[in-house]
Parts: structure tokens; sequence; C-alpha cells
């Protein structure tokens, strides 16, 4: 037992002189350690051009449209006159100041606003009816037009009726009835008469006649017309006045007729010959063989308001006998 002992104190103290003589190695495996590394707080970022093909439509801004109120229908009344006088200053095709291929859609659809009180239509999309009241009847200006897709536009035609008339009423229908014998619309309506407009424009083009007679089924009266023929310029006109019959002849005053005026812009060929689509129904003759008259002798006679048509009957087919 005592040698145990001293064994295990031996070998105590080699213990202690080999650590006092060098260093133990000790293997121990690395632990795997991932480093970050610093990031600078502050990235400056480089700009990309880039180039994108886009093509530039054309934007059109319109004029926004004004509204015009109504003048009160006696001033309206009394302007429109005034207008009627002298063709609103200015010299057809131009009329009462508004002329095709020049003054917008926009602006004639303004222009006849003033006149609202004295539209008697119901129907807002109807063509536009102005009415001057007299004692016993009303003279009527019908304005008609084609329709523009573009109210900004120029106008390209008109048709305006000028018209003496009255309305009655029946059981059945309300009808118009031309009232041929009105002083009141040969004051207003002198301008336009056909011994003014020659005096003022001078011989026509050409001159048509025919008679429209009340012996045809869908004739309501018997009319005699006259139609002038300025289409160099931008316009016709022409006029409807009663029919009467004496010693072989159809005779019309022109200083007792309605009027119907055509404007357009001059050159615009279209326009011209839509003008005159409505003689292909008609049975016509011109002038020198209705009347036997040169363009320049009917020029001269006719400046005299009191002069009145006349026609043989026996030239016009769908005539009857007395």
């Amino acid at each position: 037992m005592r040698y145990k002992s001293s064994f295990i104190i031996i070998l105590a103290c080699c213990v202690l002189v080999a650590c006092n003589q060098g260093e133990v190695n000790v293997n121990v495996s690395p632990i795997a350690t991932t480093v970050m590394p610093v990031i600078p707080s502050t990235l400056t970022a480089t700009p990309i051009a880039i180039t994108v093909a886009v093509e530039n439509p054309t934007l059109t801004i319109h004029p926004t449209e004004t509204w015009v109120p109504p003048l009160p229908q006696a001033e309206a009344e009394e302007r429109m006159i005034e207008l009627l006088q002298d063709n609103g200053g200015c010299r057809l095709p131009c009329f009462l100041g508004l002329t095709p291929g020049e003054t917008t859609d926009q602006t004639f659809s303004s222009q006849l606003a003033t006149f609202r009180n004295l539209n008697r239509n119901s129907n807002p999309h109807a063509n536009s009816l102005i009415n001057i009241f007299t004692d016993d009847s009303n003279i009527g200006l019908d304005f008609s037009r084609p329709f523009t897709e573009n109210p900004f536009e120029p106008f390209r035609f008109l048709h305006v009726s000028i018209i003496n008339y009255s309305m009655f009423e029946s059981e059945d229908e309300r009808h118009r009835v031309y009232m041929y014998d009105n002083s009141y619309f040969s004051q207003y309506t002198r301008y336009y008469s056909i011994s003014e407009i020659l005096s003022r424009y001078g011989a026509p083009e050409r001159v048509i006649v025919y008679p429209l007679l009340q012996e045809l089924p869908w004739i309501k009266e018997s009319t005699l017309h006259i139609f002038l023929d300025y289409a160099s310029t931008g316009w016709n006109i022409y006029y409807r006045m009663p029919l009467t019959r004496n010693e072989g002849h159809y005779i019309g005053c022109p200083a007792q007729a309605m009027i119907d005026l055509k404007v357009w812009s001059p050159g615009d060929t279209d326009m011209a010959a839509e003008s005159i689509t409505y003689l292909e129904y008609y049975y016509t003759f011109p002038i020198e063989e209705a009347m036997f008259l040169s363009l320049d002798e009917f020029h001269e006679q006719f400046q005299d308001p009191a002069q009145c048509l006349e026609t043989p009957i026996d030239i016009w087919p769908q005539s009857t006998s007395e």
C-alpha cells in the first residue's frame, strides 16, 4: 500500500515538471463564423435614359358655344324687318349677314337663336320658322340647311322660303293657307322682289318658267313659277304666284309672289346641282320659249314691278281647255 502511494506522488511530480518546461498542445476544432461586410449607408443611384417612341396626336380644341339670349318678341320683329330691308347689309349669296362657306354652322345657329321668340316650331330639331305677325297673317322665313357634323365648320347651303300665310284648323287637321295679296309682305320683302333682284344683280344666267295646275291631284292651288339662276355667284331664286287664265294664256304677277331663295358657296358644284334637282319633276320651258323673250329683254321689262308673266296655254302638255 505504501508502494502505491509513492507511485502516485512520483507521477504527479512528473506532470508538474512537464508543465513548467513547455506548453501543452490542445487540438480544438474551429467554429465556422460568417463575417458580414460593412455597407455604407448612403447609396447613389445612377439614372438610366430610356427613349420611347410615342406618336404625337393632333389635339383640336374647339371654342365653347356662347349662349345668345333671345330678343323680346317686339324687338325681334323690329330687328328682322330691319335686316330684310337691305339683306343685312350684304350681297347674295350672303343672306342677312350669313355667308355660306364662311359663317360657321354654330354662328348661324346662334344668330337664329336671337329670334327664338319668333320661332313657332314645337320641335327644336325641326327647320327654323321665324314669324313676323301682321294684322291678319304671318310673314314667315322658313330656314333649312343640311346637317353639319362639326358645328365649327362653315355651313355649305341654305334654303329660305319667304312666305305670307295664315293657319286654319279643321276637325281633321291644321293647315297653312298662303296669302298672296298683303301690303306688309310686299313692303318687308321688297329687296327680294323680282324687280329689285334684276335691278341690283343684273340679268340672270338663265330663266325658267313652269305652271302647276290645281287640276292635278296633288296640287292644292294653281300657281305660276319663274326661276332665276345666278349659279356662277352661288345662288338662285324663284317666285310662286297665283295663276289665272285669260285669252289662251296663263298669267301670273310677281308682285304677288312668294319667294324661295337658295344660296351656297360659289364654286361648290355639288350644292349648285342640289339646288335645282326639284326642277326635274316639272315640265319647264326657258324664258325664250315660254314667253318669247331673250334674257336681256326679260331683264329690261321685269324691272318694272307691275309687269306680269304671260305664257301660251297650248305649249304646256298638262294643260286642259278652258
